[in-house]
């Protein structure tokens, strides 16, 4: 465990080529590229669309990606191509967050949130295990009334939703990184420790988005 990915679950890459060639190499040294799902791409240019709170300008609640999803990347991979104005890329580390909130209630160990878009449900543990650390890790999504996805409390072990979601959401407030992007940035998230967030932007920004498994 040398490199910064396994060390502080970030790692920043500057002034990369924002050719294919050059970022497939980048993803490809992590795993296997998903395709995602919105179309049938490995990089998706990711700009702004106002029928996604994701695409859009606003501020991105804390979340780790795809939740809903059957297959949960490993990693997620973002490259800067036109950054706009503010809209730092916040990550917050989701180890110290459980050690957190165990310390708090240590019932939350055995809380099961199901993630659902569209008709199909997929629960996971609030606090899993780091497949590749062994450690505790929190993964979560946090609620947003924009978001198409939603989620639901599927094993409380003695807590209400209400509890759950005000100890969790006490522990993502302050980040542990803050990125304010540059054309050529590469930012590669271990997207199974880490949570991310954004704040709101102005102007306009393209951000080309990989998920790696």
């Amino acid at each position: 465990m040398n490199t910064p990915l396994d060390k502080i679950g970030y790692e920043v890459l500057c002034d990369m080529p924002l050719d294919e060639e050059t970022l497939l190499e980048v993803a490809q040294a992590l795993g296997t590229i998903l395709p995602q799902e919105e179309q049938d791409a490995t990089i998706r240019a990711v700009s702004e669309h106002h029928a996604n709170i994701a695409l859009t300008r606003k501020a991105v609640p804390w979340h780790t990606e795809k939740m809903y999803a059957r297959a949960l990347p490993s990693y997620v991979i973002l490259v800067c191509e036109e950054p706009g104005f503010g809209g730092r890329t916040l990550l917050l580390d989701g180890e110290k967050a459980a050690a957190t909130l165990l310390a708090q209630e240590p019932r939350l160990e055995k809380v099961v949130l199901g993630y659902s878009k569209g008709d199909v449900m997929i629960t996971r543990p609030l606090i899993a295990v780091h497949p590749r650390s062994g450690n505790l890790v929190l993964r979560y999504r946090q609620e947003h009334p924009e978001r198409l996805a939603c989620s639901t409390i599927v094993q409380g072990n003695g807590l209400d939703a209400k509890t759950i979601n005000s100890l969790v959401g006490s522990a993502l407030t302050t980040p542990d990184y803050e990125h304010s992007w540059t054309k050529g940035d590469v930012l590669v998230i271990d997207n199974l420790r880490m949570l991310h967030a954004r704040n709101a932007y102005i102007g306009e920004r393209v951000l080309h988005r990989m998920l790696v498994q």
